[in-house]
Order: structure tokens, then C-alpha cells, then sequence
């Protein structure tokens, strides 16, 4: 099956986190992700949703369900051993070396990165997925099926 290491960057905004995850609801492909990325998406969003106002309760309790939900849907997305690969990588900004790593222990197909908003996440479906397009745009229009209901914090 195709998979896609999908980055903080793509994670923290909820609309590119949506779509890419509906999509990987159909079976179009897999997702993955490393411990080292769903932290820093962790320490992220709480940041963003603390100056938004969300209290560090409701973040918290955000941010729980949330990862709950990743996690069920998705149980084969966590990448591990990876950690040993990062001092082999050389690039440009040192701090991005984990998720090349994390994209090579986990045998990813691609690396989902630098898309600020949803419509490059559609662009992505529609270059990697050309045969799910159909479905990524059935799916993308319709409900969140890799969510439960009321998973959003209060006063979003």
C-alpha cells in the first residue's frame, strides 16, 4: 500500500489534518507518523489553541481525544527505529533530519510537508492518489469518518 509521512507542518492546521486523514480513512493510503513528530505537533497546536484562549484544560482534554482517535483509527501509523537513522542525515536545517529518518525506517512512498492549507492537500491527493481522486473527493465533501462526533475544543 502507498504510505505518506505526514509532517507537523500538515497535522496542526485541522482542515489539512482532516482531509489527509479521510483520506487515509478510505484505504487510499497510509499514514504514518514518529513519536518525535506527534510531539511536536502536540506542543504545536497546544500552543496555538492556549493564544487562541482554549484553557489548558480544554487543550489538554483537545488534545487527548484527539490523539485517542489517531491512534485507533490509524494503529500501524506510528514509525519506529528511526532515531539511529537521524545522525546519518545531512540536510539544510539539522531539525528536520527526524523526519527523513522516520520516512525511511517507515518505508514511506513520500513525505507530506509544507502544505499550508487544505487546497495543497488536495493538490497532493490528486498527484499521489490518481486512482482515489474519486473517493479522496467523496470523502474530503462528507463526514469525518476517522473522528468521533464533538471532537473539536470549545469555541471552535
Amino acid at each position: 500500500m502507498f504510505s505518506a509521512l505526514l509532517d507537523t507542518c500538515v497535522l496542526v492546521p485541522s482542515r489539512a489534518r482532516d482531509v489527509l486523514l479521510e483520506i487515509a480513512s478510505t484505504g487510499a493510503y497510509r499514514p504514518l507518523w514518529s513519536s518525535e513528530i506527534l510531539d511536536e505537533f502536540e506542543r504545536t497546536l497546544g500552543t496555538l489553541l492556549g493564544k487562541r484562549g482554549t484553557s489548558p484544560e480544554e487543550t489538554d482534554a483537545y488534545l487527548t481525544r484527539l490523539f485517542r482517535q489517531m491512534k485507533t483509527a490509524f494503529p500501524d501509523a506510528p514509525v519506529t527505529g528511526w532515531e539511529q537513522l537521524v545522525p546519518t542525515i545531512e540536510l539544510p536545517d539539522p531539525d528536520d533530519r527526524h523526519v527523513v529518518a522516520a520516512a525511511m525506517a517507515g518505508r514511506a512512498d513520500v513525505i507530506v510537508t509544507g502544505w499550508a492549507e487544505a487546497s495543497g492537500t488536495a493538490r497532493f491527493a490528486e498527484r499521489m492518489f490518481d486512482p482515489a481522486v474519486d473517493a479522496a473527493g467523496r470523502t474530503i465533501t462528507g463526514n469525518r469518518p476517522w473522528s468521533a462526533p464533538g471532537w473539536r475544543p470549545a469555541g471552535r
